[in-house]
């Protein structure tokens, strides 16, 4: 992934649109892409800000779970997904005891 524009670079070419000079004028100015000058005009508009968005680091789907799973282990952090689903197997019911569906096939 290359490495984002300058900070120093991003205000000078958002002063240039703010001060007057096309989207465009300013891309061929600097030697950058219109659509480029185009992105950070409307992210300077909505957030104020010239810097570039965080980038790289990616958040796991399963992130949004982790609370979900430390609220039903407790302070029990070695629990197998048996334990925190209840063993369906030795249920008579397939209901999960702990609201937790397990899917068996998945393990």
């Amino acid at each position: 992934m290359p490495k984002p524009y300058s900070v120093d670079l991003r205000a000078r070419v958002i002063e240039a649109v703010e001060t007057g000079a096309s989207r465009r004028a300013a891309a061929d100015h600097y030697g950058i892409s219109p659509s480029v000058v185009i992105i950070w005009a409307q992210r300077f508009e909505a957030t104020g800000s010239v810097a570039p968005k965080r980038s790289g680091g990616s958040i796991s789907p399963l992130e949004a779970h982790a609370q979900l799973l430390l609220g039903l282990t407790g302070d029990k952090s070695d629990l197998t997904l048996d334990e925190i689903g209840g063993d369906a197997q030795t249920q008579n019911s397939r209901q999960p005891q702990r609201g937790m569906a397990v899917l068996h096939s998945a393990l």
